[in-house]
């Protein structure tokens, strides 16, 4: 099936079953191509037998799937002790084609949350090192922090940090297009490690600096 119009019909009327979906289906399609593809089969399926026993086919299996995933959150929750946050109302069975189009667009968002918050949570600010005359700093400030503040890059930029003094072998620089002036002191995390090599260098960063 490739493009518009419906499948031509075999020997003695009965239409051809279409051998593929329609284009607008592809993994990377639009949630409109893919509704309207979703629309496309259910018509077609409305004129052939065969589809139509197949796409029945597919409903009932969709509504034993969605009927066990319902039961599995609803026992998860109550395992657990939370309130009822996982909501599958949707999943009634009436139309279970549908029901599964919510779920992976109920899904899809929230995974992007969950990806927000995991960048989030891997955030962190590092601790000022500078005198304070009432309250506020007396001059250019030292931020201090480890690994996890070295790539909260958003945070640096909003504290109007400029400069990084990076001295952890494993934390790779940023790259260039994030606006930092960076040295990096590659130092290994271990007792015997040399760093008294590296005062002048560093030293020579941070007067630069203030």
């Amino acid at each position: 099936w490739r493009g518009g119009g419906a499948p031509p019909p075999r020997p003695g009327g009965a239409r051809a079953c279409p051998q593929s979906a329609p284009p607008a289906a592809g993994p990377r399609a639009s949630p409109l191509s893919l509704t309207m593809a979703l629309r496309a089969v259910g018509a077609e399926a409305k004129k052939d037998g065969a589809l139509s026993a197949r796409v029945e086919g597919w409903r009932g299996k969709f509504r034993q799937h969605a009927a066990r995933l319902k039961a599995a959150a609803d026992e998860w929750q109550a395992r657990h002790g939370v309130a009822r946050v996982l909501t599958m109302g949707f999943l009634c069975g009436t139309a279970p084609i549908v029901d599964l189009y919510e779920l992976k667009v109920r899904l899809d968002h929230v995974l992007r949350r969950m990806r927000v918050l995991q960048e989030a949570a891997t955030a962190a600010a590092p601790a000022r090192v500078c005198a304070l005359e009432d309250g506020r700093p007396a001059g250019p400030a030292l931020f201090l922090g480890g690994a996890v503040a070295a790539d909260s890059h958003h945070v640096l930029r909003h504290l109007g940090i400029t400069h990084i003094l990076n001295a952890a072998e494993e934390v790779a620089p940023p790259p260039a297009s994030a606006g930092f002036a960076v040295l990096r002191v590659a130092l290994r995390d271990s007792d015997d490690e040399d760093i008294a090599a590296h005062f002048e260098a560093a030293a020579d960063f941070i007067d630069k600096v203030a």
